[in-house]
């Protein structure tokens, strides 16, 4: 319970505030039950080898003799 005055204004940012806590409340609970965090998936041991060797570096004289035997 909250004492306000309507004729001096006494009391009522409490209120507001308080009303204001619960709204912003209310509303991330029901976001929360909206939105359920996304799942992460696992990456294959496969995925993971491709990409290493993807992102391995080469040199140029390397790069130059595979664009050759190609």
């Amino acid at each position: 319970m909250y004492e306000i005055s309507a004729v001096t204004g006494k009391g009522i940012p409490e209120l507001k505030y308080a009303l204001g806590k619960i709204v912003s409340e209310s509303r991330a609970a029901s976001y929360a039950q909206e939105h359920p965090p996304a799942k992460k998936r696992a990456v294959s041991a496969r995925k993971d080898k491709k990409k290493a060797e993807r992102m391995k570096r080469v040199s140029k004289q390397r790069a130059f003799k595979q664009r050759q035997t190609r």
